[in-house]
């Protein structure tokens, strides 16, 4: 058995190495990969990620530094900077086989393996010039020295956390996860910590390290290099989407300060969690569980009640407190708080609240606006749940099942020694909170990528024991578990042949007719070389001007004249360089105004705007006078041609 799954991993790596290298240089630029490629052309000036116009790009430092070696070496820059994504893809398969390895057994560690290797989701991040496959890499590493720190209280396994989270840092801005985690590393899976002086010296550099990882990730290389100063307009006013089905949702928290009445009837929630601190203060002899339950109680009381039960499951994983403990007679007091606080505030939403107003919709949409209520804070639902609901449906909803049934498995040995599978748990589980306590600028399945293996080995695991477990042990078991890991995985959304077979496709890296929901989760790519094509086919140079609102345009046509960003894009001050003259990336004179556009377009006897399309519509009818018509689109970026005479006349 174990020598065919070797052989399925052998196959499959090879099939997965092809696909992540084979082409790198034929799918266009990315927008977010113009970023990467254009301070990796800073860094080369300069030796330090600096814009032209000033200010600095502290995002993915070791992806702009590793690129920038490889163009030193006579690479190409598109191809820089995805092979150091690639190169990092493959990097992190050995360690995702030893975190299975030691977590199960070498048979589950070859299935991952395979998976990995041919995942539609991985390839594509490996083919991706950004920063997730590295960090991904980053924090598998970091994985398998928490792992070993957490079982064998290792110190150099202590030291390479420490060493890797710094890695992280300067890799994504979630490497700032990194260091909370060796905190909990540090306390982790112990009752009652003996402070020492060396526990001691240890907490204070790993604090300062998370202090420092704040503070590089809130300002330490800014994006802007002045206040920006834009008297001739006002305040921007978005005008992106917020987040979909929740952007309507109010916050009760907020709301019930403004309502008396409210505030009366929440003494009785008041009383109910005073009257469960004594049996909270039993546990005075373990501190951190005394501190967990205080946050239990907290949120409960705040109306939060994903971060009480994420507060609870933490304790109960990091053997901090055993269900025996909560399901106890003692804990009544603990149960009636909690209910108590719960019954309060489903009335007060329920209640206090005018759901009609704020046109809901569905009773569906309605239910799930009320139910997010209760459960702002984590955010799973916006950042893992709605992306993964929306893109992934059946992988996630076969994941979810595994990870509850591994979590109850796990947990209902209580508290004694931990198992490597309970302390890669308790990592995934402290790790998916932080991300979820984030606010990420688009509601997008890559905040959790890096969470993806650690997923996968723990769920593959699950099955492993699980199949056994129902056949009661008869021959075949494996095989059988085997069997459904490979094939269930091959009918999900993570499994596509055409696509690891046809990845230099131009279908296949543009996403042209795909679903918005999968092209967002696997890149989306304008084809910016067609779009260059057609201008030099149809632009007269010195005569016509070209206006563009797409950056990866100028990668691929020198001949931009000037940058459009409308003034009230949420992306307009992190564009906008030198008080609004100057397009940061592109180092095009901007234009952000309409009157602007209308005074850059008068002199030329044509014009050409490239917009996206989801802007499109707006713009022409606002510059309807100047006979607006699109020339060229494809499923996210158009062309549209303006006659400035049209306009006068």
């Amino acid at each position: 058995m174990r020598r065919a799954l070797l052989a399925i991993a052998a196959v499959a790596f090879v099939l997965g190495l092809i696909a992540r290298l084979k082409g790198l240089a034929v799918a266009p630029l990315a927008v977010d990969e113009f970023y990467i490629v254009r301070s990796v052309d800073n860094v080369l000036r300069t030796g330090l990620p600096k814009f032209l116009c000033g200010g600095w790009y502290g995002r993915g430092l070791t992806l702009q530094y590793g690129a920038a070696a490889l163009e030193l070496m006579g690479v190409a820059p598109v191809v820089a900077v995805r092979l150091v994504a690639a190169i990092s893809s493959l990097l992190a398969l050995p360690a995702a086989f030893l975190i299975a390895r030691r977590l199960y057994d070498a048979s589950v560690a070859w299935l991952v393996v395979s998976i990995l290797s041919i995942s539609v989701w991985e390839i594509a991040m490996a083919r991706f010039g950004r920063m997730y496959a590295p960090f991904q890499a980053v924090f598998l590493w970091y994985a398998v020295f928490f792992i070993r720190y957490g079982l064998d209280r290792d110190r150099k396994a202590l030291g390479m956390m420490a060493l890797l989270s710094v890695v992280g840092l300067l890799t994504w801005e979630g490497g700032v996860f990194l260091p909370a985690a060796n905190l909990l590393a540090l306390f982790g899976f112990a009752q009652r910590p003996r402070w020492s002086l060396r526990l001691g010296l240890e907490t204070l550099g790993l604090v300062g390290l998370a202090a420092f990882g704040y503070w590089l990730n809130t300002g330490a290389l800014p994006v802007s290099n002045a206040a920006l100063d834009f008297p001739s307009v006002s305040p921007p006013v978005s005008l992106e989407g917020g987040r979909g089905l929740f952007d309507l949702a109010p916050q009760p928290l907020t709301l019930s300060l403004s309502h008396p009445g409210w505030l009366l009837g929440a003494l009785l929630p008041i009383i109910a969690v005073g009257a469960a601190l004594p049996w909270v203060l039993r546990f005075r002899s373990r501190p951190l569980t005394v501190l967990g339950l205080l946050l239990v109680l907290l949120a409960a009381l705040c109306g939060q009640f994903a971060a009480a039960g994420a507060a609870l499951a933490l304790l109960v994983v990091y053997g901090w407190l055993a269900w025996p403990e909560i399901l106890s007679p003692a804990a009544r007091r603990l149960h009636l708080a909690l209910l108590a606080c719960l019954v309060y505030w489903l009335a007060f939403t329920a209640v206090a609240i005018d759901w009609r107003s704020l046109h809901a919709g569905s009773a569906a949409r309605t239910l799930a606006l009320f139910v997010y209520e209760l459960a702002r804070l984590p955010d799973f639902f916006t950042v893992a749940l709605w992306p993964w609901a929306r893109t992934l449906p059946v992988l996630g909803l076969a994941l979810s099942i595994l990870l509850v049934v591994a979590f109850v498995r796990i947990t209902r040995a209580g508290g004694g020694a931990p198992s490597a599978e309970r302390v890669a748990f308790a990592l995934f589980l402290s790790m998916l909170v932080l991300t979820a306590l984030t606010e990420p600028p688009r509601v997008e399945t890559r905040y959790t990528f890096f969470l993806y293996p650690l997923g996968i080995i723990l769920a593959l695991g699950t099955l492993w024991q699980l199949v056994p477990a129902l056949m009661r042990g008869r021959r075949g078991a494996p095989v059988l578990a085997a069997g459904i890991a490979l094939f269930g995985f091959a009918a999900t959304e993570d499994y596509n042949h055409r696509f690891l077979f046809d990845v230099e496709r131009a279908a296949s890296v543009t996403q042209a007719g795909a679903d918005p929901n999968m092209a967002s989760h696997l890149v989306i790519r304008p084809d910016a070389p067609a779009m260059a094509s057609w201008l030099r086919e149809h632009v007269t140079r010195g005569r016509d001007v070209v206006i563009s609102g797409y950056q990866s345009l100028d990668f691929y046509y020198p001949g931009v004249d000037y940058f459009f960003v409308d003034w009230r894009e949420e992306s307009f001050y992190d564009w906008a360089c030198r008080h609004g003259t100057l397009e940061r990336w592109t180092n095009r004179p901007l234009l952000y105004t309409e009157a602007a556009l209308e005074s850059t377009l008068r002199p030329h006897p044509r014009g050409f705007l490239v917009v996206y399309t989801d802007q499109e519509q707006r713009l022409l009818q606002d510059l309807a006078r100047y006979a607006p018509r699109v020339v060229w689109s494809s499923d996210f970026v158009s062309i549209i041609e303006l006659s400035p005479a049209a306009g006068a006349g």
